[in-house]
């Protein structure tokens, strides 16, 4: 993350910010905790919309049936 921030991309055309920003939402699921695709990736967009309403240049994630983590 820090590598793409210190490229300092110009992104003009947001109201968000003049420089790229990124934003990651991610999910692990165990081997023994059944989901559809479906319900992975709702729970993938919260984690992204998490990262989005926290502050640009972040990554949350969490474990599927556990905790979540945020950097």
């Amino acid at each position: 993350m820090q590598q793409m921030v210190n490229l300092n991309i110009s992104h003009t055309g947001s109201d968000i910010s003049d420089r790229l920003t990124v934003s990651v939402g991610m999910v692990t699921v165990p081997k023994d905790i059944s989901m559809t695709q479906h319900a992975i990736i709702e729970l993938a967009d919260e984690q992204l919309y998490l990262a989005k309403g926290t502050g640009r240049n972040r990554i949350c994630a969490c474990l599927a049936g556990g905790n979540q983590v945020t950097a």
